[in-house]
Parts: structure tokens; C-alpha cells; sequence
């Protein structure tokens, strides 16, 4: 599928999108996970970007991303326990969040081993992580603002919840995923193959990037 044009700053939608989903999510925490999702796209035929640079990010990764994210119809957001450890994920969320509100561009979080008023308030780990990140980035408060705000308006939305010890004991596997992903990516008028299940063949609507914001604060 052609890539529309893209203008750093515009928050203007493509003509056409490169990507259907974006997958946001902090690698540590998810890694098994992902890896699954991973698998279960790739079964389903589906053209998976894997952003293997995730380790080391800087400003030409960092912008390469914000591309991605504006060719892409929607994000699946990944709301481990130490998401808000990253600034990397914080500003990649943020940049997901001001394309939602300007309607264009949809967003399903999925709160992996984490309660959503956690996340939408900045309680329990995330106060934590908040307690570092303002103090090492105190002179950039509205940055720090931002933050707050995207992780409060994608907890608001309505999202899948996930207990990782029970994913992990009992259903985690490729299959469990696809059936997972297959009910709840509201992809729009998209058709890109079946993810054969336990249950039949499940629809999964999805032509995804993926890019795992890692490191602890970096």
C-alpha cells in the first residue's frame, strides 16, 4: 500500500495508510508477549515491522516512529508496569494521543498486569516512576504535562485487561492471541486474512508495525 506524504509536525491524516496498527509497548515488561502477537500476525499473513533499533533509541529513531504513527490507521497500546518508566514510550503515547483527539486516528489500550485508575491517575508504580522522571526532567514541565495527560486519556478509553501470571500459566499461546486481537481491533473496512483457532477461523483485521519503546527512563 502506498505511503501518503508525511510533514513532520502536520497532524494531518494520510491519504492513504501505510500501516493499519501500531503496536506501542515497553519490551521488558512484555517480551513473551509480544513475541506471540508477533507470531500470530505473521501466521495470519499479515506484514509485520518489527523495530529492532528499540534498544537504542535517539532522535532519527525517534522520528522514524512518529512517521509510522501518522501512516497508521490506529494504535494498540501496551500498558505494562513499567511503561511510564520510559520516556521513550511516554513521548511515543503522547504522540498517539494528540492524533486521537484530532479524530484521526483510533487507539485500543490493552492494560497488561496493571488496573486502568493506575494508569489514569498515576498511582502505585507509575507515582513511582513519576517521582524520577520529574525530577530529572524539571526544567520541562509541559513535556512532563503531556505525559500525564496521554496516559490519563488512554485509560479512559475502552481497552483490554490482562493478568500476566495468568496469561502466562494457562493461555498464553499464539492461538489465545489471535483470538484476542481478532475481537477487538476495530480496524475500518479492512480484510486481511483469518487466524486459524480452537474455535474456528477468527478474523484479524490488522496490518500492524511493531516498536517496543525499551529502557528504563532513557
Amino acid at each position: 500500500m502506498a505511503a501518503g506524504r508525511y510533514a513532520g509536525g502536520s497532524s494531518n491524516p494520510p491519504e492513504t495508510f501505510e500501516h493499519q496498527v501500531f503496536l506501542s509497548f515497553r519490551g521488558t515488561d512484555t517480551r513473551i508477549f509480544v513475541a506471540h502477537l508477533f507470531s500470530a500476525l505473521k501466521k495470519a499473513g499479515v506484514r509485520v515491522f518489527l523495530d529492532n533499533d528499540g534498544l537504542e533509541h535517539g532522535r532519527g529513531i525517534q522520528l522514524k516512529l512518529y512517521n509510522a504513527i501518522h501512516h497508521s490507521e490506529m494504535s494498540v497500546v501496551i500498558l505494562s508496569l513499567g511503561y511510564a518508566d520510559s520516556r521513550w514510550c511516554l513521548d511515543e503515547l503522547a504522540k498517539i494521543m494528540e492524533l486521537h483527539k484530532s479524530k484521526t486516528h483510533s487507539v485500543l489500550p490493552v492494560f497488561f498486569d496493571v488496573e486502568p485508575t493506575v494508569v489514569r491517575n498515576q498511582t502505585r508504580a507509575y507515582m513511582g516512576a513519576f517521582k524520577m522522571l520529574e525530577k530529572r526532567f524539571g526544567g520541562e514541565i509541559d513535556r512532563v504535562k503531556k505525559w500525564r495527560w496521554a496516559l490519563n486519556q488512554v485509560a479512559s478509553l475502552r481497552g483490554l485487561s490482562l493478568d500476566a501470571d495468568s496469561y502466562y500459566k494457562y493461555d498464553g499461546s499464539v492461538a489465545a492471541i489471535a483470538r484476542l486481537f481478532s475481537r477487538a481491533i476495530p480496524v475500518r473496512a479492512l480484510d486481511f486474512g483469518y487466524v486459524g483457532t480452537s474455535e474456528g477461523f477468527s478474523r484479524l483485521n490488522s496490518d500492524s508495525l511493531l516498536s517496543p519503546c525499551m529502557g528504563s527512563q532513557n
